[in-house]
């Protein structure tokens, strides 16, 4: 009698691919029949593109910076008052020595005899009677400075491009920077020695007997025209673009 072979191996394989792809239904039914863990949130079964993660922040919308103008001024020594328009004094009180007023918008101010040493008057626009104040060391780049200011003491102060215009008699400018300024009025005796000048401009400015001690006849300044009357008494030569036309 023949023996009949039988396909062992192709028998065993295909139990083998039968099994594998029952083991692989079992697990996706398994995994089907479970609750699906939200994310913060999120229900089960949501769709991904409406999920929220985390807590909702509301930001605050960013607007300008508080005004650091503080309009009504105490007046007192090292006081804060950028922009002030209005000063209040107290009675018998002149140290007003570091005070910052940058910025401010001052007319009428009578503080003749007052120390504003060190003071900040950086784009201020002052007017008033200033004569005989302590401005020594302030820094006034770019202010506006009207009126009377015989005999005060503006020695090292910072006048760059400050326009000054009215009664500078006796004034101490020295070693100031008055680089880039404009000074219009009367500065008869007063003192410019060893001042940085250049790019000054004078117009209608009377220096009979100011002293430029310490400054080259080099220095380029400009004096308008035949406005200026020079410490010598006699009218500034317009030919020259520097000290020269003074014949300093």
């Amino acid at each position: 009698m023949t023996k009949t072979k039988q396909p062992i191996p192709f028998l065993c394989g295909w139990f083998l691919v039968s099994g594998l792809i029952l083991l692989s239904g079992l697990g996706l039914w398994r995994w089907q029949g479970q609750s699906q863990p939200s994310v913060a949130g999120q229900s089960a079964g949501s769709s991904p593109t409406s999920m929220t993660i985390g807590p909702t922040v509301s930001l605050p919308v960013t607007g300008p910076s508080p005004s650091l103008a503080n309009p009504d001024c105490l007046a007192v020594a090292n006081a804060e008052c950028p922009g002030a328009l209005n000063l209040t004094l107290t009675s018998g009180l002149t140290n007003l020595a570091g005070i910052n007023l940058a910025g401010a918008k001052l007319s009428n101010l009578s503080l003749a005899g007052f120390d504003l040493s060190g003071a900040n008057l950086i784009g201020a626009t002052l007017t008033g009677n200033f004569s005989g104040v302590n401005f020594k060391g302030a820094s006034a780049e770019g202010a506006s400075l009207t009126g009377t200011f015989d005999r005060a003491n503006f020695s090292t102060a910072d006048l760059f491009g400050a326009t000054l215009s009215g009664s500078f008699n006796g004034v101490n400018f020295s070693h100031a920077n008055l680089a880039e300024g404009t000074l219009d009025g009367s500065y008869k005796n007063a003192s410019f020695a060893s001042t940085q000048l250049v790019a000054a401009f004078f117009k209608n400015a009377n220096l009979t007997g100011a002293s430029f001690a310490g400054v080259s006849n080099r220095t380029i300044v400009t004096f308008y025209l035949r406005t200026v009357v020079c410490p010598d008494g006699n009218p500034s030569n317009p030919r020259y673009a520097d000290l020269r036309a003074c014949r300093l």
